[in-house]
Parts: C-alpha cells; structure tokens; sequence
C-alpha cells in the first residue's frame, strides 16, 4: 500500500507532493518530505504575524518560481494545522522525519506543536530548529497539466482502497452465503437418510434390547436366590464360630482365674510360712529407750485426691509424724513407714495395685523383727544400709 501511496506524488518544481484533497476547483497539497528546516519565530503564536509565514509567502515563493513554478496558481501556502494534520496525513502517508504544525501547544504559550518520526504530537520551543513541511492550494487545470493526466488525491486512494477491501468481502461473503446454502442442502439430504437408518436401526436395537432385558431379569432372579442362600449359610456359619469362640474364651477365662486364684494362694501360704519362721527365729520385741517406734500408716484404697495445678505432690500427715504423699499427675502413693532415722524408707503404692498394698501389710511385720537387737537384754536400731537392703528385698519380692 505505501509504494501505491508513492505514486500519487506530484512534482512542483523542485519539490514532490502529495494532493491530499479535491476542494472544488483545487487541490491541497503537502511537500512529500520536509522542503527545509526553520522555526516558528519570537513573533507569538499568531500565524499572520509570524517570521515562517513571511518567509513562505515571499522567499519560498520565489523559490517556486525559480523552479519554474507558475505561482499564481497557488494560494493560501503555509503549514500544517493540527486539524488538517489529523484529517488529511495521519495513519495516511509514509513517515518523513520531524516538522512543525502551526497549532500551539495546549496551555504552554511559548510552545508549538510538532510531528514526531512516529506520528505522535509533541510540544517545542518556538525557536527550535525543525523541518518545515509546506502546504498550498493549487488550481485544479494547472496540477493536472503538470501532471499530464488526472490526479489521485489520498483521500480519493483511501476511498478506493475502502470500496475495494468492501467489494471484496461481500464478494467473499456472497460466495460463503453460497458455500453455506449448499452445504446446509447437502446435511440436510443426509440427515433424512441417516434418519431413516436410524429408525430401522432403532426398531432393530428395541427388539433386542427388551429380549435382553428379559433374560437379564431371569438372570437376576436367579442370582439373588442364590445369593440369599449364600447369606442364610454365612450368617449361621457366623453364629456357631461366635458361639464356639465365646464358649472357648470362657473356658479360657474360667482356667486362667483358676490359675490366679492357685498361685496367690500358694504365695500367700509361702509368705505365711516365711513370717512365722522369721518370726519364731527372732526375740520378740521389747519397747527399750533407743527401740525406733514402728507406725504402720493405713491404706486408703477408695480415697478421692483433688488436682493439683502445680504439680506438687499431695500430703496426708498421720499419727507419730508418718505422712502419705500422692502425686498429682500418676496417682502412686508413697507410703511412709518409719520416723526418726528411718523415716526415709517407703513403698510406692498406687490406688489399683491391691496386691502390693496387702503386701506392705504384711512386711510391716518382718521390718519390725530386723530392727531390733538380737538379743533381748539391749534393743538397738539395725544399720541403715541393712535396712534398706531389707526393705529394697521386700519390695522387689512382692512387686509383681
């Protein structure tokens, strides 16, 4: 398109342009390219009174008569305004570099518009030094001689290219019409006939189907009878496992309490047997100044103990300084037994562990035989590394 564009230039002298528009008996024309470079002058923005104005209507007049131009076919040269710019050059001609429009800049007095390479506005100072780009009407008969023939103006090979880019779609759009129509033709013979195959496929297909149908439903019929069989069996075969299984652990419950019940008597038979033995080897006991006072403290199997928001454990003082003391977080108990110089040694002792609170019971009595004197004459405390080895044998022995 921009090489067609070039061939609407025509020379004028030593200059190319380009006829943007018809305008009744003339035409308006635009240098192809900047003709010089100049600036808009100190003059103000006032174009009548304006140094470039001047210059063109006297000196670059001259110039195009020098060239042989017949200026008296020429009127009204100047430059571009920011309307005409707009209207007839951009998106229109090929890009010439940077030239100056006589229209100011919006709100800067000392400011005039100008064409960038890109076709976007700038504001410039009024002496900055930029390509003049001129413009003029010329008669309609002189142009055209010059040119030997009829003149295409941009706006006239815009107009064209538009009529043809629209001759062109509808002829596109008309031939798509046509490919439409016939193709909707063609479906719609092709959907008749596969219509037709469809119902006879179909009235094929529903004879099938309610024959399938029919054997499915004896199939099925069959399956669930046989399935409900199969459950009947399963769930008797369920209740005589479970029936036997629970049988078995009774059985089982019954022999191992048996068990227990055989061997906690055999112990305590054992326990009995050892505590008389001890007993019957030792001197009895006789209350003497320096004889350590036993205090048996009792056990509370039921007792409730509040929570303890710091984690200390709970006392319970007894008769002759003896004391309980009951963690807060495991519940275990540790039972103090002795006072004076034995009241460090204790037994660990938790509410659900009955069997070793029975047996604290019974080892008060042994602890009270080895913590005496052999003899009956001068009763004396046993050492207390004999005592706790005693004591550390007692509780390993009936820990479990």
């Amino acid at each position: 398109m921009e090489s067609n564009i070039l061939n609407c230039k025509v020379p004028i002298g030593d200059f190319d342009w380009y006829p943007l528009k018809r305008i009744g008996d003339k035409y308006f024309m635009l240098s192809a390219k900047p003709a010089f470079k100049g600036y808009f002058s100190l003059g103000g923005t006032d174009w009548a009174n304006a140094q470039l104005n001047k210059f063109l209507q006297q000196k670059f007049v001259a110039i195009l008569a020098n060239s042989g131009v017949y200026t008296d076919a020429i009127t009204g040269i100047s430059i571009l305004t920011q309307g005409q710019y707009n209207l007839y050059v951009y998106n229109k001609l090929p890009s010439c570099g940077e030239y100056l429009l006589q229209t100011p800049a919006p709100n800067l007095d000392d400011r005039i518009l100008a064409v960038q390479p890109n076709g976007s506005l700038r504001p410039l100072s009024t002496t900055t030094q930029t390509g003049i780009r001129p413009c003029f009407f010329v008669d309609a008969n002189y142009l055209e001689e010059l040119n030997e023939g009829p003149v295409v103006t941009i706006d006239e090979f815009y107009r064209e290219q538009q009529e043809q880019a629209q001759a062109i779609e509808n002829a596109q759009r008309q031939a798509e019409e046509a490919a439409i129509l016939e193709a909707q033709q063609i479906e719609q013979a092709r959907q008749l006939a596969e219509a037709q195959e469809a119902a006879r496929i179909a009235a094929e297909k529903e004879a099938e189907e309610r024959e399938r149908v029919r054997i499915e439903k004896e199939k099925k019929r069959a399956q669930q009878e046989a399935e409900a069989v199969r459950i009947a069996e399963e769930e008797r075969a369920k209740r005589m496992e479970e029936a036997k299984r629970m049988e078995e652990a009774k059985r089982a419950e019954e022999a191992r309490l048996a068990e227990e019940a055989r061997l906690a008597e055999e112990a305590r038979q054992a326990e009995a047997s050892r505590v008389i033995a001890e007993t019957a080897q030792e001197p009895d006991e006789v209350d003497g100044p320096n004889t350590p006072k036993v205090i048996e403290a009792p056990i509370e199997q039921e007792q409730a103990y509040a929570e303890n928001i710091n984690d200390e454990p709970e006392v319970e003082y007894l008769e002759h300084g003896a004391k309980i003391e009951t963690d807060s977080k495991s519940g275990f108990r540790n039972v103090y037994v002795y006072q004076d110089e034995f009241k460090d040694y204790a037994f660990i002792v938790s509410e659900e562990d009955t069997k070793l609170q029975a047996s604290i019971e019974k080892m008060g009595v042994a602890i009270r035989a080895y913590t005496q004197s052999s003899t009956n004459e001068k009763r004396q405390p046993m050492r207390k590394s004999s005592v706790q080895a005693h004591i550390e044998r007692l509780q390993n022995r009936w820990r479990g």
